[in-house]
């Protein structure tokens, strides 16, 4: 599809660069030891159930709420299980949740 097809233009344009695009990244997150922790907390967000936005489009306001209410309480479940601070897993999910004008 569309994603896919972005996905290997920026795969392409990557590879072509003159400069290691890695490194650059590396120097944009703080350091390859941040880079990494985000990397590992981006995984944690993107691989949990809850954190879907498959059916977004399909709930109702309430649904949303819910939906927005449930993924701040594993927010709060993860950073606790994982030692992670909650910000730091807020940054992970790219969505507006029902909190955020109180953060």
């Amino acid at each position: 599809g569309k994603a896919t097809a972005m996905s290997e233009f920026l795969e392409a344009e990557r590879a072509n660069a003159s400069f290691d695009t890695r490194e650059l990244t590396y120097f944009l997150d703080g350091g390859q030891k941040r880079t990494l922790q985000r990397e590992r907390i981006e995984a944690l967000v993107e691989s949990d159930p809850v954190f879907t936005n498959s059916d977004l489009y399909n709930l109702t306001r309430p649904e949303r709420h819910r939906r927005a209410m449930q993924k701040q309480r594993r927010l709060l479940e993860l950073s606790k299980i994982h030692g992670h601070r909650v910000s730091e897993l807020r940054a992970a999910v790219h969505d507006m949740l029902g909190t955020d004008l109180q953060s």
